[in-house]
């Protein structure tokens, strides 16, 4: 599992992020559908007597590893600083998933736009990983390309379909080059690697308690988050 609490600019990671190994314990989480209530006070004051919305609280232990002990120590001294003003912070819950994100002027026929976008993780296929939103899916093909060799391919599903192929065995369609637009398809696509919670829970208006520790590099926190289901 992936936290990330935002207030403002700042990203704090409270569970996995920023590619440290980490491990997730005890989630619970509790709702109530009667808001207004004395025991919570919201960091931003008044909203939550003044939107409707859910009471939600969400609790667990996580323990992040660091790769120095210098590291890990930095981050729980600062803790405190970075917590001591949540005004208007929100905080997501989820499972960090790959995406590859599809850019490029792509057409269909010369003149009709296709946007591919962020394609999340769907699955493996023939040993190798594919992403795929709506009709979209990008994914590798041992023997597609010319001659039978392997190739990473983006396809736009229906009929008829619209195809751009890279011959390449590489491990992940970020790192294939030479695309080539089938006709009537035009269009070079740049493909780059990223991550996104899905599925997730954001909670507005979040307070944040942690407890931290750390042995080592690794960095143990306990965390309970309370606040509102709708923005």
């Amino acid at each position: 599992m992936i936290c990330n609490l935002t207030i403002g600019t700042t990203v704090i990671e409270l569970a996995g992020g920023n590619g440290r190994e980490s491990e997730t314990s005890g989630l619970r989480i509790d709702t109530e559908t009667n808001f207004e209530r004395v025991a919570y006070l919201g960091v931003t004051d008044g909203r939550q007597f003044a939107r409707p919305g859910s009471y939600v609280s969400a609790s667990f232990s996580s323990i992040q590893t660091f790769l120095t002990v210098q590291a890990a120590e930095t981050y729980v001294l600062g803790l405190p600083a970075d917590l001591a003003d949540q005004s208007g912070a929100t905080a997501e819950l989820g499972r960090e998933v790959a995406t590859m994100a599809v850019t490029g002027t792509l057409t269909t026929d010369g003149t009709t736009p296709a946007v591919p976008g962020t394609l999340p993780f769907a699955g493996i296929d023939q040993g190798k990983p594919y992403y795929q939103q709506g009709s979209w899916i990008l994914g590798w093909l041992s023997s597609y390309a010319p001659g039978g060799l392997p190739a990473w391919r983006l396809a736009l599903l229906g009929s008829p379909s619209y195809i751009w192929y890279a011959p390449s065995s590489a491990s992940t369609p970020d790192s294939a080059t030479g695309w080539v637009a089938v006709s009537p398809a035009t269009g070079t696509p740049t493909v780059t690697a990223g991550t996104t919670i899905n599925p997730s829970l954001t909670i507005y208006d979040a307070q944040a308690n942690v407890s931290a520790s750390h042995r080592g590099c690794a960095v143990t926190l306990d965390v309970q988050i309370s606040g509102r289901l709708t923005p």
